[in-house]
């Protein structure tokens, strides 16, 4: 049984294609959508946010009740290419590595770059902006106008990682605020938007790959000039197993498995929100196996309390459960290792 108790917040040619995979091959993961590049076609698209992983979790829901066919499979996850390949995409060819710890590190004259050599989570920043003015939150420019920039910064990182099997889609857009206000109280808060961040999120076969690992993310300047960017460089390669209706647990079985866990007492909180997806970890985790995957979120009942909580349990039961547990089993002792060696460096009182 998998755990967790924090809240998470995530090739482009002419045209981003983002339905996933084929009719043929997709036997009946939720549809996604194609999206040409112009900013004209932009303009009237949604972010998705986290409505695929909800709607998916009622699709699964409903084939399994119908004893419905669809396509899942546990892949492995493994990089579609080496660091010094990635390196090559953003810094000049004098960048040396710098190890700290479980990240390798690099920077040129306008780039500094990190890699975590467990999850291969990347991140770029520009090292100088200039000239960079905030604006108000009523002269942000357009969703077409980010999504098309982010989409033009990311086009050699989704080239690397994507596939027909695996995509991504614009996800969410957030602002960076500054808030102001005089030092003897008179007069209004002064809010101004200095960064302008957009994610996209993957698909798997058409299913939403939701947790972290399954996000990548631009932050810009409000005139849309690049502040940073991060995708996770695994992927999913080859199928370890094809998963058929015995294989996926029902919600029912998954909430139950949760509620039976000692020592995570639920007691005074209610189910208000579920997803249904394949599930990637974070930025220092390690994950050999992409499989599928049920998370609830609880809320509590008492309303002196605002605690949202979410659980996640693998949603693969029978003979490939222990595909997904022993790759888990790695994560989970990777944690415990950091755990001891942040207990031995803290000094005794």
């Amino acid at each position: 049984m998998l755990s967790n108790k924090r809240v998470l917040w995530l090739g482009i040619s002419s045209l981003l294609l983002l339905a996933g995979c084929d009719s043929g091959e997709c036997v009946s993961g939720p549809s996604t959508q194609s999206l040409s590049r112009s900013t004209q076609a932009l303009e009237s698209f949604e972010l998705a946010g986290d409505a695929p992983a909800a709607r998916a979790f009622d699709d699964i829901q409903n084939k399994l009740a119908r004893g419905e066919e669809f396509r899942m499979d546990i892949y492995q996850y493994e990089l579609p290419g080496t660091v010094d390949e990635f390196k090559k995409e953003t810094l000049s060819a004098h960048a040396e590595y710098h190890i700290d710890e479980d990240w390798r590190t690099a920077a040129d004259e306008q780039w500094e770059c990190a890699w975590n050599q467990n999850s291969y989570f990347e991140m770029c920043a520009v090292r100088e902006q200039k000239n960079v003015q905030e604006v108000d939150e009523k002269d942000v420019r357009s969703n077409s106008f980010y999504i098309y920039n982010a989409m033009k910064y990311m086009d050699a990182s989704f080239k690397s990682v994507s596939s027909q099997k695996y995509q991504f889609q614009p996800y969410k857009r957030k602002y960076g605020i500054n808030a102001t206000a005089p030092t003897d109280g008179s007069g209004r808060v002064k809010e101004s938007v200095y960064e302008v961040g957009v994610s996209f999120a993957a698909t798997l076969d058409g299913w939403p790959v939701i947790g972290p690992g399954g996000k990548a993310y631009v932050y810009m300047n409000p005139d849309g000039s690049l502040v940073s960017k991060s995708i996770y460089r695994k992927s999913p390669s080859k199928s370890l197993a094809r998963l058929t209706q015995n294989d996926i647990k029902t919600p029912e079985e998954a909430l139950e498995e949760l509620k039976s866990v000692k020592d995570d007492d639920l007691t005074g909180y209610i189910v208000t929100r579920r997803e249904f997806g394949y599930f990637a970890w974070g930025k220092n985790s390690i994950q050999n196996v992409i499989a599928p995957y049920y998370v609830f979120f609880f809320s509590p009942t008492d309303s002196d309390v605002d605690t949202v909580v979410y659980r996640i349990v693998t949603a693969v039961k029978g003979k490939y459960a222990e595909l997904v547990q022993k790759d888990y089993e790695l994560e989970v002792q990777r944690k415990k290792e950091r755990m001891e060696n942040d207990t031995e460096l803290t000094p005794k009182k």
